[in-house]
């Protein structure tokens, strides 16, 4: 009997040996992009339950390399190594049912599969937990729940989550307002180019207006987020310069960010550089490119534009059919996000 134990244990360490062994030669093979032989030896590997060969099994299929992308195989496999208690296929199933690829859409699954990764400390899984939580998907909304969740992958770097937890420490949900907090937990999303938590930051700072020691870090985040493409940065940014709060009075500078806000289709933006452009405020007055910008502006949820722009006689009925077309053709421009 001792001898027989003795065997079995010594084949137990010969088979894992042998396991490690083929899933190395399999990532090889798919490092080499020899996606063929990494789906032979990961699927053998996968079968007698290699965790490791399962979730490289699923992202062939997943993916389509050197096979028909295959969605359906894919969870499958994720959820043979999610039930054998692999963190990152756990987590990959819960996107899979909260995305309906591969599966029936189902929020109460994804939650399911997000709370084991979460409760094994994947950061990710954590991040989608306390937003579940948030938004009420597949569970009772709770606040407090989402703190909690956003908090743990937050302490653990996530920069999305630490931007979401600020959020809630600033909206008092979940708990009493802590702008300190708040501030503490942009900073550290900001710092990662996170650019919601720039904007936030920027916009902390500028909130003691005329307080010149606040202003500086305000334009200075603003900048960071508005040149990193976030467009809604770069639409306060030019009210700031268009205003002269926080920063000199600047219009061309604030036509610049303006027109970057509206190309991308921001209605606050549009309609701001429309009235630029019908009062000549740092630009030639032009009244065709201000209705075309105004009724871009309340296309896209603004308000009506001004009665005395649309009537105005200078506009000719040509101009206005041809606006018309060219509203109806228009489409966001990707913004090259320069300084200005």
């Amino acid at each position: 009997m001792k001898y027989r134990k003795i065997y079995f244990a010594l084949l137990l360490t010969l088979n894992a040996y042998a396991a490690q062994a083929d899933y190395q030669q399999g990532l090889l093979a798919f490092q080499a992009k020899d996606y063929a032989s990494a789906l032979n030896g990961w699927t053998q590997d996968a079968l007698y339950g290699d965790t490791r060969a399962c979730v490289g099994v699923a992202e062939i299929y997943l993916r389509g390399l050197g096979v028909k992308s295959n969605p359906k195989q894919a969870a499958e496999w994720y959820r043979k190594a999610a039930t054998l208690g692999d963190a990152s296929a756990q987590y990959q199933l819960a996107s899979m049912y909260q995305q309906g690829q591969g599966v029936s859409p189902n929020d109460e699954m994804a939650v399911e599969w997000y709370l084991k990764a979460a409760e094994q400390g994947l950061p990710g899984a954590q991040y989608q937990l306390g937003l579940h939580y948030y938004d009420g998907f597949g569970v009772t909304q709770s606040y407090l729940k989402a703190a909690e969740w956003l908090n743990k992958a937050a302490q653990q770097g996530d920069p999305k989550a630490q931007y979401r937890a600020g959020i809630l420490y600033k909206n008092a949900q979940g708990g009493p307002q802590d702008l300190k907090q708040a501030k503490d937990l942009f900073l550290l999303a900001a710092n990662q180019g996170d650019t919601d938590a720039q904007l936030e930051l920027a916009r902390l700072y500028a909130s003691n207006k005329g307080q010149t020691a606040d202003c500086e870090p305000a334009l200075g985040w603003y900048r960071k987020a508005a040149q990193h493409c976030n467009i809604n940065a770069q639409y306060e940014l030019a009210i700031l310069y268009k205003s002269g709060t926080c920063a000199s009075k600047d219009l061309p500078r604030a036509l610049i960010w303006l027109q970057r806000a509206a190309d991308q289709g921001h209605a606050r933006a549009q309609y701001s550089l429309s009235g630029m452009y019908q009062h000549g405020l740092g630009v030639k007055t032009d009244q065709v490119t201000a209705l075309k910008w105004a009724l871009l502006a309340h296309k896209n949820g603004a308000t009506k534009p001004d009665a005395t722009l649309v009537s105005n006689k200078k506009i000719s009925a040509k101009e206005h059919k041809k606006l018309k077309k060219e509203i109806e053709l228009w489409q966001p421009k990707k913004s090259k996000c320069a300084r200005a």
